[in-house]
């Protein structure tokens, strides 16, 4: 299956890692990896928690011992997809409950080893084991929950504030869950008798379900906008924030609802007086998130937790978008988009003896668009492999000769 690159040009080398694990002696590895408590009963008492199997340390240990064997080391593979960075360097190697005894019998790997890997390890280039992932009922991968003597109860979390879950890559933003009634998985709510949320969860490939990863982080900013129809607007002046465009007559409208909460004094914390660089006069900061004009008016009245910020005068007049990391404040790109306002790759594109024009992909781009906010689809979803010249974040969708993928 073809995936098209929503956000896509040249790619860069994916690292090289057989020069790292040249250095490595078995017994070294299992001795310096950390996978919990030394005793037998506790190496199948603790691990991983990943819905339809319970991933022992145990189990941890066999499956690296076989993968730094030496009829082994040759099949680690770098770890590549949304879950981690690639620069992170990690590495992934397949867990199966009858692997170790099928190589103790027949002294050899089987047959199609990476054919369907539901459960992986994934490590780091010095041994450290970082997680053991799960594939999902819609073929994306999700973390399972570690259980061990130091960790705390994953149930005992304080769902007030963990707003946000990422399941697997699925970013699924707080006020969805309540769209959860509507929705055929593989994405699931759990409540409790008097109807209060306990858990967001995700069906995995087989039978089961595993736990999603409460986040009280910014979502990323493909997530951002509000409304899940395609931005039809053709062009227009305004600010490019690595990607992200407000119209400049977005910016004024945001700019006239901070004039109104200051005026009315609803917000004590914004707008927030600023003064330093990159501005030598003093100024008022406002936070927005993208958004389409129609539902402006919410997305920037609840947008305090946005990276984005619009830069004002003490008289409310706009100045800028900046983007705002703690300390540090970028200034965006000052730019005016014309003609259909996306900057398409022009290029066809070659695959063995299939020729893909290049009107079949943005076909293909235009399709992905519609869904991406559709929980019950596989794809679109989050890709953070190889990088490329257009500054991401990127998705990926699959692209079929002569016809549209629909999951």
């Amino acid at each position: 299956m073809l995936l098209v690159f929503l956000n896509s040009n040249r790619l860069k080398n994916i690292i090289d890692y057989s020069l790292v694990l040249s250095f490595y002696l078995l017994a070294k590895f299992v001795t310096s990896t950390d996978i919990g408590p030394s005793n037998q009963g506790e190496l199948n008492r603790y691990g991983y928690d990943c819905g339809n199997l319970f991933v022992t340390n145990g189990m941890v240990s066999d499956a690296l011992e076989l993968a730094f064997s030496e009829e082994g080391k040759n099949s680690i593979r770098s770890y590549v997809g949304p879950l981690y960075a690639i620069d992170m360097g990690y590495l992934t190697w397949p867990i199966f409950d009858y692997l170790s005894r099928s190589i103790k019998r027949k002294g050899k790997f089987p047959a199609g080893l990476w054919r369907r890997p539901l459960h992986q390890i994934v490590f780091s280039s010095k041994g450290e084991v970082i997680d053991v992932i799960i594939m999902t009922s819609n073929k994306d991968f999700a973390k399972c929950w570690r259980v061990d003597y130091s960790q705390p109860n994953p149930k005992g979390q304080d769902l007030v504030t963990s707003k946000d879950y990422y399941c697997g890559s699925r970013f699924i933003p707080n006020e969805d869950l309540k769209k959860s009634v509507r929705q055929k998985g593989p994405y699931f709510i759990v409540i409790d008798p008097k109807g209060r949320l306990k858990d967001v969860i995700v069906r995995v490939f087989g039978d089961g379900y595993v736990k999603c990863m409460p986040s009280n982080i910014d979502p990323p900013a493909y997530a951002s906008n509000e409304k899940y129809e395609v931005n039809t607007r053709s062009s227009g002046s305004g600010f490019d924030c690595n990607g992200i465009f407000f119209y400049d007559d977005d910016l004024l409208l945001a700019s006239n609802i901070a004039r109104k909460v200051r005026t009315t004094g609803r917000n004590i914390l914004f707008p927030e007086k600023y003064f330093g660089p990159p501005f030598d006069s003093p100024c008022l900061m406002w936070p927005i998130k993208p958004s389409r004009s129609t539902t402006l008016m919410n997305v920037i009245l609840t947008g305090n937790s946005s990276k984005f910020r619009l830069v004002l005068t003490p008289d409310f007049d706009v100045m800028c978008v900046v983007i705002k990391d703690y300390d540090r404040i970028k200034k965006c790109e000052k730019k005016t988009i014309g003609g259909e306002g996306l900057n398409h790759d022009q290029n066809n594109y070659k695959c063995e003896e299939k020729v893909f024009f290049n009107e079949e992909l943005v076909k293909t781009a235009e399709a992905a668009c519609k869904k991406k906010f559709d929980f019950t689809k596989s794809y679109p979803r989050s890709y953070e492999g190889i990088t490329f010249d257009v500054p991401g974040p990127y998705l990926i969708y699959p692209l079929i000769k002569g016809g549209l993928y629909f999951s």
